[in-house]
């Protein structure tokens, strides 16, 4: 992220807001051609009257004018011809000091008080019309009422205070006092989220308007934060921006925006409200005699707040109605095993939208679990996270899905219901299935997604977090074999582990609440299922030992690896591409034991013994791997095909 307390950028943005300011005053006064040159005053110094990067200016309700003068660490005040009447501030940290050469805004409310942004120091300072402190407020942090460089300023008509807390990618409200009001915005890509905040402007009607630097945009919201509209994209174009860092509002509600990096000054004029959008991307998943619903907020609300949402179900056309600040819904008093589905329209002062395009079908089933819903939408140049909740509600499943940056962005959707899908030969589900759509990841740049299964669904199974099984399309889902044993390697953190295989569960955490959590790394989303079933696996027998144990062999060696499978399941029980090694990091702390059998073999094969109930795959070993560039220690890895896995850690002499 740009953070601009150098002067890189400074002289464009300043010349730009300059011309905000001379646009809104002759719009005003009520020009209707080109402003003409007054004045101008101030040169490079320190002197009265003088600037080291003036960055700020605001005027009060007499026409004097107060200008930042930031690497002065101070404020001027001017009259409206430019004789200097009086100056306060310098560099430091106490009552009336400012960090120095940083991006000071400054703004005058109705009684002539002077608001100046002091990002050096975290805070907001108020003075009186002559340079006496009055108060301030803020510190640095990331909580509510803390700030991390506060960059922007605007004063409504009752005297409330906004602030762009630029790193914190939000915009905070204050009253006249000092006491914190609110807070809204996040660092992110959809609606009422930010890619730092430089900027702010209130019309007179209290809305407040935030460009977006990072995403060429303006949103416009009311006084409480809630998103009212929203224009603009990166270009070049008309109602295009490239970094866009300031805005003003002038008194007929015409919105002046410093297009920075297009080096010019974009004019809209006030929007008029209509009917919002209609919601999209409607998702419903069926409880007993019940369905949860979630859906995306209109692209656009209208120009008004979304006061509310009404649902509608078919068949019996049944409705329930929505706060405007919620994008889920309980339908309850359904009939089972009658198939439904739901429209959405959303609601603003001046009206109501068209109907959503409908939710897929669904059946509420008796005996079906908790339903849950949940819509987000990815963007390619971000991580996006959609979660339904992050405990497991009692007998079901919490779902969070994570779209790393890099997809080509789209439509998130999570849905957890009954099952629907026939487990395979020799498993059973637990009745806990999650359909999620989402955009195509790779196996190098995977999607993680974590789900959380309730003890007492596990329980009723018969399984825990280390014996769950977990299904794609009713598929057995394999552990990752990605290593990890040994300390990181040196240098810099290492890239997101892959989806290896494709898809793979990534851990197994059983939470004190007795829940599971399974993380999963996968290319593709789809429909995914839990349950029991498969092989029974007894470990590793000698001459190899079980992790966390390092077997110590001779490069070259053919080693029999001996497990049990609890019977004779054939000879085609592993995975497409298994048994295979990777390279891992020694770890100098873990035990080590010498292989003490081999066999002479010119290959890897498998056999089984019926005596023994046990298999022995033979490990022909490479050669090269005692002297291989980043060390000669690797991990066996058997993933086998009802989705388990056996692992052994080797050193190679």
């Amino acid at each position: 992220m740009q953070r601009f307390r150098k002067l890189t950028r400074r002289g464009a943005l300043t010349l730009l807001l300059a011309l905000v300011a001379v646009l809104v005053a002759s719009s005003v006064a009520g020009a209707t051609s080109a402003p003409t040159f007054v004045t101008k005053w101030g040169s490079l110094g320190s002197g009265d009257g003088q600037f080291y990067a003036a960055v700020g200016v605001a005027v009060d309700g007499s026409g004097n004018v107060y200008v930042t003068d930031s690497c002065n660490a101070r404020v001027q005040k001017f009259d409206s011809s430019g004789a200097f009447l009086t100056k306060w501030g310098s560099p430091g940290t106490g009552d009336g000091q400012f960090g120095q050469c940083g991006q000071n805004k400054i703004a005058v409310d109705g009684s002539g008080n002077v608001y100046v942004a002091d990002p050096g120091n975290s805070r907001v300072q108020k003075f009186d019309s002559s340079g006496a402190f009055l108060t301030k407020f803020g510190s640095f942090g990331t909580g509510p009422g803390q700030m991390w460089d506060p960059y922007g300023i605007a004063v409504d008509g009752s005297g409330n205070v906004y602030v762009g807390d630029t790193t914190n990618h939000r915009v905070e409200k204050w009253d006249s006092s000092g006491n914190f009001v609110t807070q809204w915005g996040s660092y992110g890509f959809g609606d009422g989220q930010f890619n730092g905040v430089y900027g702010v402007a209130v019309d007179g009607s209290g809305n407040v308007y935030v460009p977006d630097p990072g995403l060429g945009r303006v949103q416009k919201f009311d006084s409480s934060g809630d998103l009212l509209t929203k224009w603009g994209s990166p270009g070049t174009g008309d109602g295009q921006f490239a970094y866009p860092l300031g805005v003003a509002v002038d008194g007929s509600g015409n919105v002046y925006v410093a297009d920075t990096s297009n080096s010019r000054i974009q004019k809209f004029a006030p929007t008029v409200p209509v009917a919002p959008d209609a919601p999209s991307s409607v998702v419903a998943a069926a409880g007993d005699g019940a369905a949860t619903m979630s859906w995306l907020a209109p692209d656009d609300p209208g120009g008004a707040a979304i006061s509310g949402y009404t649902v509608t179900g078919t068949p019996g056309g049944g409705t329930t109605d929505v706060a405007g600040g919620a994008t889920t819904a309980l339908i309850t008093g359904l009939s089972n095993n009658t198939t439904y589905t739901f429209t959405v329209t959303a609601t603003n002062a001046v009206g109501r939208s068209p109907a959503s395009t409908p939710s897929g079908p669904v059946t509420p089933q008796a005996g079906n679990p908790p339903p849950a819903t949940a819509t987000g939408t990815a963007f390619p140049f971000g991580t996006t996270t959609v979660s339904t909740g992050t405990t497991a509600p009692p007998g079901g499943t919490a779902t969070s899905v994570v779209i790393p940056a890099g997809t080509a962005g789209g439509t998130v959707s999570i849905a957890v219901t009954g099952t629907t899908e026939t487990a395979p030969s020799g498993y059973s589900f637990l009745g806990q299935q999650v359909n999620i759509t989402a955009p195509d990841a790779t196996a190098a740049n995977p999607l993680v997604f974590v789900f959380q299964i309730d003890a007492s669904v596990l329980a009723a199974g018969g399984v825990d977090a280390t014996t769950v099984r977990v299904f794609r399309n009713a598929g057995p889902v394999a552990d990752c074999d990605t290593s990890d044993t040994g300390p990181p390697p040196p240098g810099p953190p290492p890239p997101p582990p892959p989806a290896s295989p494709d898809p793979c569960i990534a851990s197994r955490v059983i939470l004190g609440s007795g829940a599971a959590e399974l993380t999963v790394r996968t290319s593709q989303a789809s429909h995914w299922n839990f349950g029991k079933g498969g092989f029974t696996i007894s470990g590793l027998f000698q001459p190899v030992d079980n992790r966390p144990v390092v077997n110590s062999a001779n490069a070259g060696s053919a080693i029999p690896v001996k497990f049990s499978l609890g019977g004779n399941q054939g000879l085609n029980i592993f995975t497409n591409g298994y048994p295979r090694s990777a390279q891992t990091a020694c770890d100098s702390s873990a035990p080590i034991d010498v292989i003490e059998q081999t066999v002479n073999a010119g290959g890897s094969s498998l056999s089984y013994d019926a005596k023994t109930n046990q298999y022995t795959y033979v490990w022909k070993t490479d050669k090269t791997w005692s002297a291989a560039p980043g060390g000669p220690c690797r991990q066996l890895v058997m993933a086998f095909v009802d989705g388990s896995f056996l692992r052994a850690n080797f050193k190679f002499k």
